[in-house]
């Protein structure tokens, strides 16, 4: 019969910590909270969002196990001498049970993520090679969360051996290694994700300071990727066996803080729309200040603004425009031009259409504006 927990006071460092997380968790959700927003106001929900929230609820979950530990005894040394000593052995198990459920969950949190974030790329690319390639990255992720997962679950054997040491017999891996190749390989998969964009991003046709920005975006990544070296550093300071209580409080706060910079990593840069929104409703004002109300051409059009800024409508335009805005095109054929001798206008920015088929065509819009000043 499994014994009772016993309350243990948290220490004020694993306090520290979980308010840190806490905060770091409430960041990652209003990130998440805005991207809905953005996509539900401008394309729609994808599998990429729902991917994304499916890792937070997951990333959640693991932050309220290993929170739950600083009442069972986390931050204190596991020594024999310590009056504290007959507590922490009878909390052992319940550490130790959660610590193979909070496991499972931070992989399954990772693997969404990083589903989510190769989602998100299958709409921006209308290239057939990339898509194609994103796609085997899809399924590389898929096994790689499966197989840790397994894993992690069969390491011990029977399964109970994890938090029974009573039980006779049993085999058990090195768990330290599986810990360093999860780690290890986690950093990989997150530069190959990052800097899988890169160059498709620095062949739009844009503005190089708006290159820039994406690409900082993007690369925000290089922040998981520094908590996972420092979490290869602290790994060889963890003792499972010896001492669980007093070396895990900086594991598990690492790993809980790269499940919060990974969610506003692979967000940050869907959330471009909202940004372009700002900066063309700040200009906006700033000419309606100025007095500049007369005569002029209509740049309200999107697509107009576009088809000045970026040139003709190409695979990369395309891929640009998906990541720039998500405001619905209206068919214009016929409507402003009486249907005379002009190709039909298409929703440019839905990423549910190829959106370069028949790029040649010719595309004219013409649209005015007229004032009159009293």
């Amino acid at each position: 019969m499994e014994q009772e927990t016993i309350y243990v006071p948290p220490t004020r460092r694993a306090i520290d910590h979980v308010i840190l997380n806490s905060v770091g968790m409430a960041v990652a959700m209003g990130v998440i909270c805005l991207r809905l927003s953005v996509r539900h106001f401008g394309i729609g929900i994808g599998w990429d969002d729902g991917l994304m929230v499916v890792g937070f609820v997951f990333a959640a979950g693991f932050f309220g196990i290993v929170s739950s530990w600083i009442t069972l005894g986390m931050g204190y040394d596991l020594d024999p001498n310590s009056p504290l000593f007959p507590t922490l052995m009878n909390n052992l198990p319940s550490i130790y049970k959660g610590l193979l459920v909070a496991q499972v969950l931070y992989v399954t949190s990772l693997t969404a993520m990083k589903l989510s974030v190769l989602m998100f790329y299958l709409r921006i690319f209308t290239v057939r090679i990339l898509q194609t390639a994103t796609k085997l990255f899809v399924g590389v992720i898929v096994c790689w969360g499966v197989a840790f997962i397994l894993y992690m679950l069969l390491v011990c054997r029977p399964i109970r051996a994890n938090w029974i040491f009573t039980m006779t017999p049993t085999h058990c891996g090195d768990q330290i290694a599986m810990y360093t190749a999860l780690i290890s390989l986690n950093m990989i998969t997150d530069f190959l994700i990052m800097v899988f964009p890169l160059y498709t991003i620095w062949n739009l046709q844009m503005r190089t300071a708006e290159k820039l920005a994406l690409t900082i975006s993007f690369c925000l990544g290089f922040t998981v990727i520094a908590l996972g070296a420092v979490r290869l550093q602290a790994l060889y300071d963890l003792a499972l066996a010896a001492n669980l209580t007093g070396t895990v409080e900086q594991t598990v706060f690492l790993a809980t803080m790269e499940l919060w910079f990974n969610a506003l990593a692979l967000s940050i840069p869907t959330l471009r729309p909202l940004y372009r929104q700002a900066r063309e409703k700040w200009s906006s004002s700033n000419i309606d200040r100025s007095g500049a109300n007369s005569y002029m051409p209509n740049t309200s059009d999107p697509l107009s603004r576009r088809s000045k800024r970026n040139g003709p409508f190409t695979d990369t335009t395309a891929t640009y425009l998906e990541m720039d805005d998500y405001e619905s095109l209206k068919d214009r054929s016929g409507a402003d031009d009486g249907g005379v001798g002009h190709s039909p206008q298409v929703d440019d920015t839905s990423s549910e259409k190829n959106l370069t088929n028949n790029p040649n065509n010719t595309r004219v819009t013409t649209r005015w504006a007229v004032s009159h000043n009293s």
